[in-house]
């Protein structure tokens, strides 16, 4: 596991910034998305000048409106009974899924203050489900599993915390208005735009997302201010 880890950062930061395609034209979803390019970019091997980034909207965005006008609830996601929700939007595929997941099982061992949704990614096979949701225990009554009996829109719309590694739905938080936080136990995102631009933070331990979580779930706290005010100046115009 150690090598593992070794051979994964090394790689990481080998490869990081070394252009492997050089495209004429980049399409993004929105300004805000234009504005973080420069480090996307460089993590996708990107070798493109920023006046060639051009803004083409995103469904991802005209998808979520609907949700966001008629805002609507759903029993299936949490009983919520005052409780915030912290919503994991899984994703497969990445060299740390083993620790995100540890880490994740970890706190929810100690979540009674908070409900705790797993959005399972819809591509997911019922083996790979049943694989994903091993190291959680489903009997806990603040748990609650999703995969694709429910809308992701109306997901995240009824969450109010949005933990991810590099999921879409980390713009659609942003978007909407919720605090992202981006796991990153084995420092493979040291770059993460979200981070760097102030909408999100890192989380490396269990311990960080405990202490984060119960951080953003107050409204008034430093960090949910500092977050907030990263939102406001996030640029969601498109020309879509």
């Amino acid at each position: 596991e150690n090598l593992s880890r070794t051979l994964g950062q090394e790689l990481y930061e080998r490869t990081l910034g070394t252009p492997r395609f050089s495209p004429t034209r980049v399409a993004v979803m929105c300004e805000f998305a234009k504005e973080i390019f420069e480090t996307k970019g460089k993590i996708l091997g990107m070798d493109v000048a920023l006046k060639d980034v051009e803004v083409a909207g995103q469904p991802i965005f005209e998808s979520i409106d609907p949700v966001m006008k008629t805002q609507p609830t759903h029993d299936l996601i949490a009983d919520r009974r005052g409780k915030p929700t912290l919503l994991w939007a899984q994703e497969g595929g990445t060299a740390d899924d083993r620790a995100i997941k540890e880490l994740l099982a970890q706190w929810q061992a100690h979540s009674d203050a908070f409900n705790f949704v797993i959005k399972v990614h819809p591509n997911m096979t019922a083996a790979e489900v049943s694989e994903i949701l091993r190291p959680f225990d489903l009997t806990r009554k603040n748990t609650r599993v999703i995969h694709k009996e429910l809308d992701p829109n109306i997901t995240l719309w009824n969450s109010d915390i949005l933990v991810a590694q590099e999921s879409t739905m980390l713009a659609q938080a942003v978007y909407i208005g919720r605090p992202v936080l981006v796991m990153d136990p084995q420092d493979f995102r040291k770059d993460s735009a979200y981070v760097r631009m102030g909408v999100g933070r890192f989380i490396k331990s269990a311990g960080d997302l405990e202490r984060l979580t119960l951080a953003l779930s107050k409204p008034d706290s430093k960090e949910s201010l500092e977050l907030k005010a990263a939102r406001t100046q996030a640029n969601f115009r498109t020309n879509g």
